[in-house]
């Protein structure tokens, strides 16, 4: 996952979504996880843990638009859902 986040051209909206996750701590496991979730816009809770839902519209690039949004649920607590205007 970090490699292939890092892999892709700047400027480009990066759209990553979760729901249910079942393995315990996976994304946690995966060296430099956080960082390059933070490095897209993402904020705490960066990864989600099990049966929880998260969702992200994140921006690859130096800049952080203010239309990156992000969503969470806790365990069980049901899907996410947002809404956003992107500005290009």
């Amino acid at each position: 996952m970090k490699a292939f986040i890092e892999s892709l051209p700047d400027n480009l909206i990066v759209l990553i979504a979760v729901w249910d996750s079942t393995r315990p701590n996976k994304i946690q496991q995966i060296e430099g996880a956080e960082s390059v979730l933070s490095s897209l816009g993402a904020v705490p809770p960066v990864v989600p843990l099990v049966r929880e839902a998260w969702l992200l519209v994140g921006h690859k690039g130096p800049k952080k638009p203010a239309w990156i949004q992000q969503r969470h649920s806790e365990r069980n607590m049901g899907p996410v859902m947002l809404s956003t205007e992107v500005v290009l």
